[in-house]
């Protein structure tokens, strides 16, 4: 199992340093980020924040198609690369519905737009001319000026932020691996079939497909002050969308009818109906336990883990320290796992 730090822009371009030193330090993978349409820059960031570091690999996880073309993408994860010596990674997301809204998009076939963004990019960073023609993007004779040859043997992986079984058929085509938000282990069966009958139908072995998972991480030795600040963050970890993913929800233990009451809304639900939830979106309670469910993630192929540590209730994020809490997984959780 590999691990990677959590980071959001917009804040002190300082703190987000410190993290990735932090990180680094103490044997983290990777250092991912998110994008929004109304945060600041994550490819700026992620090369400045790559200067003070020197072996951690670093990127956005969920870099939308909608607010980029896909050869913009390739050229702010090029330049990235070039920055920060090689170490440049890349997740491609459809983006939050909210964030399409403000700019007054909407969905518009977004398997598919994700796929031929996919295609593209990988493209672009291995062959030194690109054709393609697409449903959504055409491109004629493209390269990039200042590329003369393919990257060759150091492609920059491509992966896939996607949870429904349609969206993984996919990534299981086209993406180097797959970025799962808040998944239980028991939802990994049909995640690996998914995958399987996509990577099968281009000619591929599911073993070529890294298998990543990003979760928020409650730790405390108090089990029961660990989930009352979970409580805090429901709308956060149960983001997945209920009316399209409701097997998610079943597979975090809730009943049919259960169900049928979260996709009335979050509001007033039991409390019972919560910590099912949490517990199966989220780690959660002391060190030992969260090091128990996460070789649970690892036995059932997730090779890779990006916990963002959560210390404070949502109404007190502002003083979540994320540098403590990147340094409090470093010491008791990744130990158990090298």
């Amino acid at each position: 199992m590999i691990f990677g730090a959590f980071w959001l822009p917009g804040g002190d371009i300082s703190l987000g340093k410190r993290i990735a030193v932090e990180a680094e330090s103490l044997g983290y993978d990777f250092l991912w980020t998110f994008e929004q349409s109304n945060w600041t820059d994550v490819f700026q960031e992620a090369a400045l924040i790559s200067t003070a570091t020197s072996k951690i690999k670093l990127g956005p996880a969920s870099i939308s198609p909608y607010y980029r073309h896909p050869v913009i993408i390739s050229g702010a994860t090029l330049t990235l690369d070039k920055i920060s010596g090689g170490r440049a990674i890349l997740g491609v997301a459809a983006g939050a519905l909210g964030g399409l809204k403000w700019l007054g998009l909407e969905y518009d076939n977004f398997i598919l737009r994700l796929k031929e963004t996919i295609e593209i990019i990988k493209k672009i960073f291995t062959e030194p001319e690109v054709n393609y023609k697409g449903k959504f993007f055409t491109l004629e004779k493209f390269k990039f000026l200042y590329m003369n040859k393919p990257i060759e043997k150091r492609a920059i992986p491509v992966y896939a932020s996607v949870i429904g079984p349609q969206m993984l058929r996919m990534a299981g085509e086209v993406a180097d691996g797959v970025m799962l938000m808040h998944a239980p282990p028991e939802y990994l069966e049909i995640v690996l079939k998914a995958l399987s009958r996509g990577a099968e139908k281009k000619g591929r072995n599911l073993d070529e497909i890294d298998l990543h998972l990003h979760m928020e991480i409650f730790l405390n030795e108090d089990y029961d002050k660990a989930l009352k600040i979970a409580k805090t963050w429901l709308p956060q970890v149960a983001a997945v969308n209920v009316e399209k993913i409701g097997i998610l929800y079943e597979k975090c233990g809730l009943t049919k009818s259960e169900v049928e009451l979260v996709k009335k809304g979050l509001k007033n639900l039991p409390e019972e109906v919560v910590e099912k939830i949490l517990k199966g979106m989220s780690i959660l309670g002391p060190a030992e336990d969260c090091i128990k469910r996460l070789k649970e993630y690892e036995r059932n192929g997730v090779n890779g883990i990006q916990l963002n540590p959560i210390t404070h209730p949502l109404h007190e994020r502002g003083k979540i320290d994320r540098v403590k809490g990147t340094k409090l997984i470093g010491e008791k959780i990744i130990p158990a796992f090298r």
